[in-house]
């Protein structure tokens, strides 16, 4: 009899067992389900679709949406107003004219170019030769590059028997060449002096630049 009631009672275990495992599972598997599958890491709440990454914050709102996707880069601030678009507010500023260094920049004032020629020097050297036969002195002067380039009107040549005075008022001649050859009124073993100086017209003005050293021959 006693053997009977304990198979009984195995039994009667073995039955509410065997009823309750359903529930169990079942229960298991809406724990999984909630808190790991879709509530707290799959959708719902920490990873997959609606609040942390999916959904809202990165899919969503921050990157996805309104931040990344929307407003801030493909939207307002990067694909619309300020860079792709154009701000009406900021006027457009037209390109910067370079001025060539070596362009000229019109013709001087008048007085830079008196004060440009008056203080000229010119260098004046000779040598002999002949012209048509005849002995003859041949004088040539250099003028600053700076002057030269103002282009001179002319020169004046002045001769003289005397290395200091003799050379009167009025030139021996007058030339725009940058040379003269000298083969009259010339006396073998006598030597002569030369002196240039050039001019240039600045309005009705006559303006010379200074004296050209001396430059001598003697005729053999």
């Amino acid at each position: 009899m006693k053997n009977i009631k304990k198979m009984f009672c195995a039994l009667l275990v073995v039955t509410t067992v065997v009823c309750f495992m359903p529930t169990m599972i079942f229960a298991s598997d809406s724990t999984g389900e909630t808190t790991t599958g879709k509530t707290t890491t799959g959708e719902s709440t920490t990873t997959g679709d609606s609040t942390t990454t999916g959904g809202t914050t990165t899919g969503g709102t921050t990157t996805g949406g309104t931040t990344t996707g929307g407003s801030t880069t493909g939207g307002s601030t990067t694909g619309g107003s300020s860079t792709g678009g154009t701000n009406p507010s900021i006027p457009i500023q037209p390109p910067t004219e370079i001025v060539d260094p070596d362009t000229p920049l019109g013709p001087l004032p008048d007085e830079e170019i008196i004060a440009a020629v008056e203080s000229a020097k010119i260098t004046a050297t000779s040598k002999l030769t002949k012209l048509h036969g005849k002995k003859a002195v041949k004088v040539m002067w250099k003028v600053p590059k700076a002057v030269e380039e103002l282009e001179l009107d002319g020169y004046e040549v002045y001769k003289s028997t005397k290395r200091y005075s003799g050379f009167g008022k009025t030139p021996y001649f007058k030339t725009t060449k940058k040379n003269y050859i000298n083969n009259k009124e010339l006396k073998k073993g006598t030597r002569y002096y030369y002196k240039v100086r050039g001019y240039k017209m600045v309005g009705e003005q006559k303006v010379y630049t200074q004296w050209s050293t001396k430059a001598w021959r003697t005729v053999k």
